[in-house]
C-alpha cells in the first residue's frame, strides 16, 4: 500500500494524515499544538515561535511513520498559514535562536500592523504596476509578506540588518525539508508581489528611501528552486530524515496556502465549486477557466491551486476569533458553570441557547469586522460593531448575531464573485467551524439562499497536501493533478437546505448589514478613527 503524507501547519497547530494514494482513505491521523500557541504582543502584533514549527513536524511525522507500518511512504506535501513570516539567518535558522528581540520571532498571519506599508504599495502599484495590482484583488493586504518586511525596516532596524532573508514559512518549511532553497510559486504570485521576479529595488525605494536591499530580503539566494504544490521540490534531506523518523530519498512537493488545500482535499477540480474553509478566519476559494479577475479578492493566480485554472481567493479576517474573543472575555461565570455541570462546550451550550431564539424575538446586528474585512473591502483599519443592545440582552443573542455576522459577510462575499462574472454553482465548506458549528452552517444555508455542502472529512486540508504529495511522487502526475483529486476526495457529505420560514428575516437582516458595511466602511471614518489610538494617534 502506497500513502502520501499530508501536513497541515495551521493556526494552533500542526496535523498531519496518512492517505492511500489509490482512494484518499485516511489510515493515520497526528496532531502536535504549538508549545507556545499565539504570542499577542503590542499595538496589534501577533507572533509565534518558530521552533514551535519544527517540533510539532517532528511530533507528527514520527507518530504517522509509526502508524504507517508496511505502506510505503510515497511523498510528503504541506500546507501554511500566509502570510506567516520567519525571519532567518544565512544557516536557514531562525534569527530568534541568536537575536533577543520580539520582532525576530515569527509574525503571524493575522499580525495587520503593517496597514501603512500596504496602502504605499498600492499607490506605487497602481502608478507602475497595474496589471499585478488587479491579481491581488486591487490592492496589497497588509497580511502579506512584503508589507510586512517593510514595516519591519521601520520599526526594527535592528532586527532588518540583522536577518539575512525573510521567508514564508511554508518555504522555509520545504527548504528545511529538502535541504535546498526552495519557494512555491502558489504563495509567490498570490502573496508576495512575485511576478517573474520582484519588483526592482528602485521601486521600493521611492516608497521609503532606507528600502535599499529588500529584494535581496526576500530572495538572497543565487539559485532557487521554483515550483507549484503538485510538482516536486526534492527529495528528504539527511537532517530531516533523523528528525523526523523518514526512509530517506522520499520526494516532497512545494508548500500550498491551507485554504487553497482545503479546495483540493474537499476533492474541487473543476470551476464554479466555492470551498469555504471556515475556522479561526474563513477563505473563499473557486477555480476558474473565466479570464476574470473581481475586485475585492485576495488574490487571482494562473494554477496557483490547479494547474490550468485561476484559482480566486477572498476571505473574512476573523469567525472563529470572534466567536473565542466573546467567550473568553463576555460571558458570565452562570453560563460556564451551566456547561461544565452538563459536560458540554460553553460554544455548544451558546449555539443551543442561540438556536432557541424566536424569529419574532427583538434582533441584533454585527459587522464581522473585529479583525478588519479582508474582502471586499481590503481594509484592516475596521473594527466589530454591534448595534440593538439593551438592559435586556442575553449572551446567546450576541453570539447569535456574531454568528449571523459571519453568514451576512459570507454572502456579501460570494455576491461580489457572482456580480463580476465567477460563476457558483456549489458551496461546500470545510475546516473547523464545520463540523463544532451546526447552527453556523444552517445559518449560510439560510443566509446565502443555497444548500451547503459539508465535508464529513476532519481534515481536508491535510488530506488536499496528501494529494499534492501523491501527483508529486507519480510520473507526469501534476498535470494530472485534477485526475488524483478525484481519485482521492472524500465522498461522504452533510447538506443544510435553506429554512423557507427565514427567508423574510434575513433577506431584511442582510439588507441593514450592507446598509452598515457601506456607512462605516466609506461614509464616516470613526473606525479608523478609534484604532488609530492604538498607533497613539489622537483624535
Amino acid at each position: 500500500m502506497r500513502v502520501a503524507l499530508g501536513l497541515d501547519f495551521g493556526s494552533l497547530s500542526c496535523r498531519g494524515v496518512l492517505a492511500r494514494c489509490d482512494s484518499g482513505e485516511i489510515v493515520a491521523e497526528a496532531v502536535s499544538p504549538y508549545a507556545h500557541g499565539v504570542l499577542p504582543g503590542p499595538n496589534g502584533a501577533v507572533r509565534q515561535q518558530p521552533e514551535d514549527f519544527l517540533r510539532s513536524l517532528a511530533e507528527v511525522t514520527r507518530s504517522l511513520a509509526e502508524q504507517a507500518g508496511e505502506a510505503e511512504i510515497a511523498a510528503v506535501g504541506l500546507d501554511t498559514t500566509a502570510s506567516t513570516v520567519v525571519p532567518i539567518q544565512s544557516n536557514g535558522r531562525p534569527l530568534c535562536a541568536v537575536m533577543d528581540d520580539p520582532e525576530t520571532l515569527a509574525i503571524m498571519w493575522k499580525d495587520h500592523r503593517a496597514v501603512a506599508e500596504a496602502q504605499a504599495l498600492t499607490i506605487a502599484l497602481e502608478k507602475s504596476r497595474p496589471e499585478l495590482l488587479r491579481r491581488l484583488g486591487g490592492s496589497v493586504g497588509a497580511e502579506s509578506l512584503v508589507p510586512k518586511v517593510m514595516r519591519l525596516r521601520r520599526a526594527a532596524p535592528d532586527v532588518w540588518a540583522a536577518a539575512y532573508a525573510f521567508l514564508e514559512v511554508g518555504d522555509w518549511l520545504t527548504s528545511y525539508l529538502t535541504g535546498r532553497s526552495t519557494m512555491s510559486l502558489a504563495t509567490l504570485t498570490c502573496k508576495d508581489l512575485y511576478d517573474g521576479g520582484y519588483p526592482a529595488d528602485d521601486f521600493f525605494k521611492a516608497i521609503d528611501p532606507c528600502l535599499t536591499r529588500l529584494t535581496r530580503k526576500l530572495m538572497p539566494w543565487k539559485s532557487v528552486t521554483r515550483g507549484y504544490p503538485g510538482q516536486c521540490a526534492g527529495s528528504l534531506c539527511p537532517e530531516a530524515v533523523t528528525a523526523l523518523g523518514l526512509p530517506k530519498g522520499i520526494p516532497v512537493t512545494f508548500a500550498q496556502m491551507d485554504g487553497y488545500a482545503g479546495l483540493m482535499g474537499v476533492g474541487v477540480s473543476e470551476p464554479g465549486e466555492l470551498v469555504m474553509a471556515a475556522g479561526t478566519s474563513t477563505g473563499f476559494f473557486v477555480l476558474t477557466d473565466r479570464d476574470v479577475i473581481p475586485r475585492g479578492v485576495c488574490a487571482a493566480g494562473k494554477n496557483s491551486m490547479l494547474p490550468g485554472f485561476t484559482g480566486i481567493a477572498a476571505g473574512q479576517a476573523a469567525s472563529g476569533d470572534q466567536l473565542a474573543w466573546f467567550v473568553a472575555n463576555a460571558v458570565p461565570e452562570a453560563y460556564t458553570a451551566e456547561a461544565r455541570q452538563r459536560g458540554m462546550d460553553i460554544h455548544a451550550l451558546l449555539c443551543e441557547r442561540a438556536r432557541a431564539i424566536p424569529s419574532a424575538a427583538p434582533r441584533l446586528l454585527a459587522l464581522d469586522w473585529l479583525n478588519g474585512n479582508k474582502s471586499p473591502l481590503n481594509q484592516p483599519d475596521l473594527s466589530g460593531l454591534l448595534l440593538g443592545l439593551t438592559l435586556n440582552t442575553r449572551p446567546e443573542e450576541i453570539y447569535r448575531a456574531l454568528l449571523e455576522a459571519s453568514a451576512f459577510g459570507a454572502r456579501r462575499i460570494v455576491d461580489t464573485l457572482s456580480e463580476q462574472g465567477v460563476p457558483i454553482r456549489r458551496v461546500l465548506v470545510c475546516g473547523g467551524m464545520s463540523q463544532k458549528s451546526p447552527l453556523l452552517m444552517q445559518l449560510y444555508a439560510d443566509v446565502l439562499r443555497r444548500p451547503i455542502e459539508v465535508s464529513a472529512c476532519l481534515q481536508t486540508t491535510a488530506l488536499g497536501s496528501a494529494m499534492a504529495a501523491a501527483a508529486a511522487a507519480e510520473p507526469d502526475g501534476y498535470r494530472r493533478f485534477g485526475e488524483i483529486i478525484r481519485r482521492m476526495k472524500p465522498d461522504t457529505l452533510t447538506v443544510y437546505q435553506p429554512d423557507e420560514r427565514q427567508k423574510d428575516l434575513y433577506k431584511s437582516l442582510y439588507r441593514e448589514y450592507c446598509a452598515l458595511t457601506e456607512y462605516f466602511a466609506q461614509d464616516n471614518a470613526v473606525m479608523r478613527r478609534l484604532r488609530k489610538g492604538e498607533t497613539d494617534v489622537r483624535l
